[in-house]
């Protein structure tokens, strides 16, 4: 698996499904049950590091984060990554800018 960059953008304040889809060269999804374990770090450039457990599905790699996860945060761009861990080996298979937009009110 190699390190695949992505960008992207977050609502303050929503429900917010992430879905990451490791893929091969070809466009072909990889073989997902090999993965023991995934977890997103932010680490916003002012702010403290934050970590969510991913579950790992047919689809992907997912995570729901609730407006109670992002109605707090204070900060409007941080580093993300996203680690796998197969047989006991660590790496990053996702890492990008995250941008945090305004709050929706809700």
């Amino acid at each position: 698996m190699s390190i695949t960059k992505v960008d992207f953008e977050l609502k303050r304040g929503t429900s917010e499904p992430l879905l990451f889809r490791p893929v091969d060269a070809s466009g072909k999804l990889l073989k997902l049950s090999v993965i023991e374990s995934a977890v997103l770090n932010i680490r916003p450039i002012y702010g403290l590091p934050m970590r969510f457990d991913l579950a790992v599905t047919d689809d992907g790699l997912s995570v729901n984060l609730k407006p109670s996860d992002t109605k707090p945060l204070q900060w409007s761009v941080a580093d993300y990554e996203v680690k796998v861990s197969v047989r006991g080996v660590v790496k990053v298979i996702f890492e990008g800018r995250l941008k945090l937009a305004a709050d929706l009110g809700v």
